[in-house]
This record gives C-alpha cells, structure tokens and sequence, in this order.
C-alpha cells in the first residue's frame, strides 16, 4: 500500500496530531506560536523601542528635528497636571514624531522606559508658521494650499493650546499604564488557548474517524479561528487602553474637554481634507465624515465617537457649572435678604 493509500485511510499527520504525542506537539507548537505572537507585540515597546523612537523621528536634512519650547512647556504642564511622579517622567523620552498624529511607545514601569512623539504641527500657531516643505502627500507630492482641501487641511492641523495638551496628556495616560504587558499576555495566550479547546473538541467528536477532507476543513477552520480570535484579542485591549486614556483626561477638566473636542473636530477636518486630496486612495481611507476605514476590524475607537463622547461631557460639565453658580448666587442673595 503506497504513502498516500495509508494517509487516506488516517495514518498520516492528521491521524498522528489525534494521538497523545501529537497533541503533546500541536500544543508546543501553539505555544511557541503564541509566544512568537507576543514578541511581535512587545518588542517594539521595550527591546527594540530605540530604534522604533529613530524609525518614528522625524528628520530634516539629515536631522532629527527638534521639539519646539512651546511643546515642551506644554508637557511640562500636562505632566504637572496629571501629577505623575518625577521619576517616572524622568523615563519619558519626548521626540519630534514624522507625520500628524501623536504617538507612544513602552511604558514608564518597564527598565527601557517610554518614548512620547509630538507631531511637528504641535508648534504651529498660524498659517504662517506652518512649514510646508515638511508636508507632503506620499512625501514628495506638494500639497495645494489654495484649493478648498488644502485650506481645510490647513485648518485642521493648528490646535489650541488646550487642544495640544489634551492630545499630550491621552499619550502620557498611555505610557504610565500596564498596556504592554496587558498585550503581551492577552495576546500570547490567545492561540494556546485555542488549540487546547480544539484538543477538547476532538476529544468530544472523535475526529479520527471522519474522512480526510472533513478533518482537513476542521483544522483549516481552527487556524483561521485563532488568527481572528489574535485579531480580536489585540482589538479589544487597544481599544479598552483608548477608552481609558480619553476617561482619564476627561476627568481633569473643563480645559481638557474643550481641548478633547477642539482636537477630535480637527482631526476629523484633516481627515476630511486628505479623503479629498488623496483622490481614491483617501476615499478608501477615510469615511465621509473623517473617520478611518478598516478592512475587517476596528483597532482605534471611531473619531466621531470620542468627539461625541467629549461633546457630551462637555455639555455635562457646563450645566453643573451654572447650576452651581446659581446656587451660589441664591445663597449670597439670601444671606444679604437676612435682617440684621
């Protein structure tokens, strides 16, 4: 009887992973594959976060370009403001980061410690001050500044100081958080943790005894399985990390949730105008309203979503401050209606 016949008939791999050294292999290998899945993860926020800060710098000339002393004053403050401990903010390394999002990696617990990016459009305060030689579509394309896209984009890329302090502040939430680790293990365990259930299930239905292309599809089918369920897992927590830097900030502040609304509005005008620039390639990417398009899943919350929930806040605060300045009114009112 030939390889193939004895395959056929459930002596081959398929067969072999049903017996108990099989399985003692399949979950080593899942092992080794969660952990390989974890090390992608982690190793830019602590092994290799050097060279992640080097790859993110922005560079003119050949240098890095530096942070403006209006940024820097401006950590000063939110670090101030969120009262986070000197030694701690002593490992945040600040860097002027390429493009024009805030950005962050490691973490201020971890020995590496944790790097911060400010986008160089953090210091511009005017049109005038707005370099455009470091602004470029596809990074050689000029932009035109004239048209109705280039005067949006123009806009949507100058903040307030509130609104610049409220984006520095969510990037120090992240920094002084457990998220690296949180990814590390979230992540690790997801594919372990499938193949043990795909042992149970094998145990339950006796795979072996089924046809070879019944058993083919049914590890075809977990394989994708544990690919999403990585995806999945990896969504949730950035997700959870980015709802919690924004109700952390939110708690800090009238100032920080005018800066929370002013900074979600510009970047929704921003995505607006490159949707528009980028011809297809912007449609693609960003929606009608500015949000960002995913192919199968969502690893950042919508930026309407955190505009409303800031808008929302907002609204929020400003009620309970006339509430409380009518009541102080009507206490002093009556304290000088009092006969003496």
């Amino acid at each position: 009887m030939s390889a193939a016949n004895r395959f056929a008939q459930g002596r081959g791999l398929l067969h072999y992973l049903g017996t108990e050294p099989g399985r003692t292999k399949l979950f080593f290998a899942s092992g080794v594959a969660g952990l390989a899945s974890a090390l992608l993860v982690g190793v830019p926020h602590a092994p290799a976060i050097n060279w992640m800060k080097n790859t993110l710098q922005m560079y003119k000339d050949g240098y890095p370009v530096k942070l403006s002393p209006s940024v820097i004053d401006l950590a000063a403050e939110v670090l101030a403001d969120l009262k986070v401990k000197e030694r701690d903010a002593k490992t945040i390394r600040w860097f002027t980061a390429f493009g024009f999002d805030p950005i962050h990696k490691g973490a201020t617990h971890l020995r590496s410690g944790a790097i911060i990016g400010i986008p160089r459009t953090f210091s511009y305060n005017s049109p005038e001050d707005v370099d455009r030689s470091l602004i470029k579509l596809h990074r050689d394309i000029s932009i035109p500044w004239k048209t109705e896209a280039g005067e949006a984009l123009m806009a949507g890329i100058i903040y307030s100081d509130k609104a610049r302090k409220f984006a520095i502040a969510r990037e120090v939430v992240g920094v002084d958080s457990y998220h690296v680790i949180t990814k590390f293990f979230a992540v690790g365990l997801v594919i372990p943790s499938v193949s043990s259930l795909l042992a149970r299930l094998d145990d339950r239905i006796q795979l072996y005894r089924y046809p070879l292309r019944m058993r083919v599809a049914w590890f075809s089918a977990w394989s994708v399985v544990a690919v999403l369920a990585v995806a999945a897992t990896w969504d949730a927590v950035c997700r959870y990390y980015e709802s919690d830097a924004d109700r952390t900030v939110a708690a800090m502040g009238v100032e920080y949730l005018e800066g929370g609304v002013e900074y979600y509005a510009k970047r929704l005008l921003m995505n607006r105008a490159l949707r528009e620039l980028l011809g297809k390639e912007g449609r693609d990417t960003y929606s009608e309203a500015g949000d960002v398009r995913y192919l199968l899943w969502e690893p950042r919350l919508p930026l309407t979503q955190q505009r409303a929930f800031f808008e929302k806040k907002l609204a929020a605060a400003r009620s309970a401050q006339v509430v409380a300045e009518v009541k102080q009114n009507e206490n002093e009112d009556s304290r000088e209606a009092k006969p003496v």
